[in-house]
């Protein structure tokens, strides 16, 4: 039974659909046999796949099945994931502090069974979660927690997990160059693990560094190569992104027109999926490609809405960074 989830949770990365199918058929047999911890945790692993393909109702479905299955049986492996899972799903749909609970619980019922496994997992996203507050000093040190689990562990999926974050972390903290060689130097063995979606991650934020550091010729090549990953592994949050910094680089480099198709490319996909700080940061750099080509009521208007999602995003940036913090500082008491 445990074959079948391994097998079904490695397809995925390559089919989504038969990987679907295989978790399905997978958590169906689990029951017939009265398998039913290999039937939560199927359960689970189908939630992660309907999360990383933006499925977030459908997955937050699977999670609670999972945890309520895990709670039934005693299974606390399957708890932690679940309870994980919730964090990220709740994380998405706006709700940081319930996200954050989430996580200290996950991570407290892996500390106290010794499942360090789920420990890594769990440290990675509450990570994520605080570079999503700004506090990117407090992911990177979650996230070098996360790396050296896997490593120790010999876990490739979270030492992958942690790694990638850590150049993430590296980028916004400005350390463009410690980002780009800790990115270069894994980047065989990333794609030697054939871990696509991570690729694409870490290579969208060295693009990232390449642009701020003033490395913007080098930018767009890597950015291309990196986007047909993206459109692979059907990352719309990132493909968009790619079209923002391919617009940024384009911009610099003078090219105004492929720069502002690029950039609108990124505000129609930015406004479609309601990711509401890359449309802020759209608009902003769609403003500065339009005064480039003089046409100065369209560099007007997207600024003036830049700043208006500008004042609604600051107000709501404090009251998440209240609600993450306050929830980790009642469980820290």
């Amino acid at each position: 039974m445990q074959a079948a989830l391994r097998e079904a949770e490695a397809m995925v990365r390559v089919d989504l659909a038969h990987g679907h199918r295989l978790f399905r058929d997978a958590i169906q047999l689990a029951r017939a046999m009265g398998d039913r911890h290999s039937e939560a945790l199927g359960l689970c692993l189908r939630g992660n796949t309907c999360f990383f393909t933006s499925r977030y109702l459908e997955a937050r479905r699977w999670f609670t099945r999972a945890l309520d299955t895990g709670q039934a049986i005693g299974d606390v492996r399957v708890q932690v994931r679940a309870l994980n899972g919730l964090g990220i799903t709740s994380k998405v749909q706006g709700d940081c502090g319930g996200a954050m609970e989430f996580f200290l619980t996950s991570l407290r019922l892996a500390q106290e069974h010794g499942d360090e496994a789920g420990r890594g997992r769990v440290l990675g996203n509450i990570g994520v979660l605080h570079a999503e507050v700004g506090k990117y000093d407090l992911a990177l040190e979650a996230h070098l927690e996360v790396m050296a689990v896997g490593q120790r562990l010999a876990l490739h999926q979270i030492h992958s997990t942690g790694t990638v974050n850590v150049v993430v972390d590296y980028a916004h903290l400005g350390e463009h160059d410690r980002a780009t060689e800790l990115a270069a130097d894994y980047l065989p063995l990333l794609r030697e693990r054939g871990f696509l979606h991570h690729e694409v991650v870490m290579q969208t934020h060295v693009v990232l560094c390449l642009v701020e550091s003033g490395r913007s010729a080098e930018a767009p090549g890597l950015a291309r190569t990196t986007l047909v990953l993206a459109e692979e592994v059907q990352d719309h949050g990132y493909i968009s992104m790619l079209h923002l910094l391919l617009g940024r680089a384009l911009h610099e480099l003078g090219d105004f027109d492929q720069a502002c198709d690029h950039l609108k490319f990124a505000l129609a996909g930015s406004r479609e999926r309601e990711h509401r700080a890359l449309e802020r940061m759209t608009l902003q750099h769609l403003s500065q490609a339009y005064a480039s080509r003089h046409e100065w009521q369209a560099a007007y208007e997207a600024a003036e809405a830049g700043h208006r999602l500008e004042r609604t995003l600051h107000a709501q940036d404090m009251d998440r960074r209240v609600r993450v913090l306050g929830a980790r500082g009642k469980w820290s008491a």
